[in-house]
């Protein structure tokens, strides 16, 4: 029995969220997966040499004699062999895998998991394969110059009408096909329908991509531009000419003159038009979360940023700028010339705050916010918060060195007394570790720990949620690693001793072996080696517990939060979930992971099958991020951000799960906080309570 340290009950539910599968090839020439969902290998007999992973699924192939071809489904965990041969290229994009001919008839085939597992395109000839979000291209970049497009959904391809295609570009599964010769015209496919729409127009000479729309660009004459909108497929133009640069963000795109007047122009996925600005005379073009920011190069050296919200261009009042930075929709802009000033632009509230300081000379994005770092001088840092639209300094000086993690930052002192501290995005307040002499910092999902690279060797994290540096007691420590949130440290001399911090307890745990030589990390767990290679271990933020195998070990991977053990005579699997070993015998030449993503549980925002005191770690967390990836960040309503809905979001679920087994939720969903206050859940004063893994 192994025992789970919980800040709430634990409800076990069924499998993870999130996890990795392995897959191995042994010298004899077969091919194994293990399925992390199942916790069993699947071996495949054969002459397999080339090995890829994709989604969570694997494709084996024979580079050489018959050019077979097979894909290992997670879903099934079986292998999948295709019943035609002489394949010798292959392609993976999110679970899906296509397999090209390059001689013979140039077949192309796709499979996907979900069935009919293998589909041909009826066509032949073709030469080149694309990838985009779990759907392909094929292009015949010699004869007709063919292009089709193969749909996961529908495990079926579709051709464009027309020929004569030279070059694709994908985009979040759709596909602009565009002809590099001739007429010069561009089509998109879309995933949604599954159907090639071209613009009217011809001479087009360049294509970018942006969260699956399009937009094309004449390289030479009138020097047109056109979006295309994946939600209309329709083509719209700029009325303006003499386009000479394009950037994409979000899905929307910015569009500049590099000649003449130096115009610059936005398109607005939402409306399907475009926005000039008023003013001339630009150099540069910035995109980040949708919106987008112009600087004049020369000149008076303006800035100005458009909003997509709005379709609004507004600028800084000032001038002088010579640098813009960007981070989930805002921006920054440092003068690097004159008073050195900052300012930062609030894609909320389209408005332009500076720091009332001068003299900056560095500037660090992370997660929406920004730190200035002046480079000479006194060397002050200030953070300014996208929630409040402040600048807020640390009291101290001398400080060399930032870093950002999740819209929290780190300054360290490269000289003098070595001091480090960390900025809460929460509470816009420093927090300074209480010892001196640090050499380095790292930085792991809002979390830091930092390092002393002389002296005694100690290390210490800082916690946004404890809010505070925890030192380990062990002295001797040369190397630190972070996953999601948590900390390993390692004696790569000496003792060769690891430890292991959790982000949840502020506590370090120590491995009571030692010898070790070497860490790494997955989704918050970590593991080790030894360096006579007598044992791994693997440490589960779970339990904060070490988990160790006897062996003969040379090699480790981690996915998902899952790790593989590879040694001369076998390799051994590691489950998070169940925390068990699952090994396999052979001697293996090729090992690859593959981390996948299973369908979520309610309330289990971490994935690890449990709904628990980590899944709120993460809505605390990410409480106040405006571009969430997806439930791990804390996103619920799946609308990418984490607010107040996300709360109500996982307050319903998770109350859910604690009824239906008769318990009472948490006390941090017994009240119902304002949303301003939600960055301040009381996870800290929850009851400390154990119970069994079973």
């Amino acid at each position: 029995m192994r025992m789970l340290l919980c800040a709430l009950i634990a409800l076990t539910l069924t499998g993870p969220a999130f996890c990795g599968n392995f897959a191995v090839l042994d010298a004899d020439g077969s091919a194994a997966a293990w399925n992390a969902a199942t916790s069993d290998w699947t071996v495949l007999t054969g002459r397999w040499n080339d090995l890829a992973a994709s989604g969570g699924d694997f494709a084996v192939m024979e580079t050489g004699g018959t050019g077979r071809v097979a894909a290992w489904s997670r879903t099934t965990s079986t292998w999948n062999q295709n019943s035609r041969a002489g394949w010798d290229q292959l392609l993976g994009s999110e679970g899906s895998f296509a397999f090209l001919q390059s001689g013979g008839d140039r077949r192309v085939t796709a499979w996907t998991q979900n069935g009919p597992f293998w589909a041909d395109s009826p066509r032949t000839r073709w030469d080149a394969i694309y990838g985009s979000s779990g759907n392909f291209a094929a292009l015949q970049t010699a004869g007709d110059g063919r292009v089709s497009a193969w749909n996961r959904a529908t495990s079926a391809w579709t051709e464009s009408p027309r020929a004569r295609w030279g070059r694709v570009t994908g985009s979040s599964g759709n596909f602009a096909a565009l002809q590099t010769a001739g007429d010069g015209r561009v089509s998109a496919w879309n995933r949604a329908t599954s159907a090639w729409t071209e613009s009217s127009r011809t001479r087009w000479g360049h294509v970018v991509g942006s969260t699956g729309n399009f937009v094309a660009m004449q390289t030479a004459g009138d020097g047109r531009i056109s979006a295309w909108n994946q939600a209309t497929s329709a083509w719209t133009e700029s009325s303006r000419t003499r386009w000479g640069h394009v950037v994409g963000s979000s899905g929307n795109f910015a569009a500049l003159q590099t000649a003449g007047d130096g115009r610059v122009s936005a398109w607005n996925q939402a409306t399907s038009a475009w926005t000039e600005s008023p003013r001339t005379r630009w150099g540069d073009v910035l995109g980040s979360g949708g919106n987008f920011v112009a600087l004049q190069t020369g000149g008076d050296r303006r800035v100005s940023a458009w909003n997509q919200a709005t379709s609004a261009w507004t600028e800084s009042p000032r001038t002088g700028w010579g640098r813009v930075a960007g981070s989930r929709g805002n921006f920054a802009a440092l003068q690097t010339g004159g008073h050195q000033r900052v300012c930062a632009f609030n894609g909320a509230t389209s408005a332009w705050v500076e720091s009332p300081r001068t003299g900056w000379g560095e500037l660090v994005s992370s997660s929406g916010n920004f730190i200035a770092l002046q480079t000479a001088g006194d060397g002050r840092v200030s953070a300014w918060n996208q929630t409040t639209s402040a600048w807020t300094e640390s009291p101290r000086t001398g400080w060399g060195e930032v870093t950002g993690s999740w819209g929290n930052f780190a300054a360290l002192q490269t000289s003098g007394d070595g001091r480090v501290a960390a900025w809460d995005r929460a509470t816009s307040t420093w927090a300074e570790s209480s010892r001196t002499g640090w050499g380095e910092l790292v930085g792991s999902s809002g979390n830091f720990a930092a390092l002393q690279t002389t002296g005694d060797g100690r290390v210490a994290a800082w916690g946004a949620t404890a809010g505070t540096w925890t030192e380990n007691p062990r002295t001797g420590w040369d190397g630190v690693i972070g996953s999601s949130g948590n900390f390993a440290a390692l004696q790569t001399t000496g003792d060769g001793r690891v430890a292991a911090w959790n982000e949840a307890t502020s506590s370090w745990t120590e491995n009571a072996r030692t010898g070790w030589c070497g860490a790494i990390g997955s989704v918050g767990n970590f593991a080790t080696l030894q360096a006579d290679g007598t044992y791994v271990s693997v440490w589960d933020e779970a339990t904060s517990l070490w988990d160790e195998l006897y062996g003969t070990w040379t090699d480790l991977l981690g996915a998902g939060g899952d790790f593989l053990a590879i040694g001369p005579t076998g390799a051994a699997a590691w489950e998070h979930t169940t925390a068990t070993w699952c090994p396999i015998d052979g001697t293996f030449t090729i090992a690859v992971a593959s981390p996948t993503v299973a369908p979520a549980i309610a309330g289990d925002l971490n994935g690890d099958g449990n709904v628990d005191h980590l899944d709120y770690l993460v809505l605390k967390r990410s409480y106040g991020i405006d571009e969430a990836t997806g439930l791990g960040d804390g996103d619920s309503d799946a609308d990418g951000d984490v607010d107040f809905a996300d709360y109500c979001a996982a307050r319903a679920s998770i109350e859910e799960a604690f009824a239906e087994r008769g318990l009472q939720p948490p006390g941090a969903f017994h009240a119902n906080p304002e949303p301003a206050s939600l960055a301040l859940l009381g996870l800290a004063a929850l009851p400390l309570l154990r119970r069994r893994r079973r």
